[in-house]
């Protein structure tokens, strides 16, 4: 509240300075009601006028004809209205149509981003598998490698000691 009042100073001066004057009112006894005994203090004075039978009558078909003026220009009105009520409930449909075919086309992106994901996804998990079968592979190539190496070795090892045995074999027959 202090922090208030430090932001505005002079709101607070117009409060109290309201309130100051309407204490002070209610201290003097400010009458606020208006009797009405002193509105009609003057007595109303009327002014009578003598109308022919003529001239009523022509007041009378004129406020007639002034009412079927009137009448005419209402019914004019009523149809201007008429026809703009139509003419809205038409911009009204026509913007129900557009806001039905923006909501089909955002469904329609929206399905057609959901199956790239899709797609996306099973792409990815086509890669994922292909590198764990590339990686089978040559897992699998580089234990063949092994194996062939170690059998050659084997081979080899089986060759020098036939040799071995057919040198020695050669020697004892010399």
């Amino acid at each position: 509240m202090w922090q208030t009042l430090r932001r505005n100073p002079g709101a607070f001066g117009g409060a109290l300075l309201l309130h100051l004057l309407l204490a002070a009112l209610m201290l003097v006894g400010v009458d606020w009601l208006v009797r009405t005994e002193d509105v009609h203090t003057k007595p109303r004075v009327i002014q009578a006028k003598i109308i022919s039978s003529e001239a009523v009558e022509a007041e009378v078909e004129r406020l007639r004809k002034a009412e079927e003026e009137r009448q005419a220009e209402r019914q004019r009105t009523e149809q201007e209205l008429e026809k703009l009520k139509a003419e809205e409930k038409q911009e009204q449909q026509r913007l129900q149509a557009l806001e039905e075919e923006r909501r089909r086309r955002e469904q329609e992106t929206e399905r057609q981003r959901a199956e790239e994901e899709q797609v996306r996804q099973e792409e990815a998990e086509r890669l994922a598998r292909l590198k764990d079968e590339q990686a089978d592979l040559k897992r699998q190539s580089q234990e063949e490698a092994k194996r062939l190496a170690e059998l050659e070795a084997k081979r080899k090892q089986e060759e020098a000691a036939h040799r071995q045995a057919e040198v020695e074999r050669k020697a004892a027959e010399e």
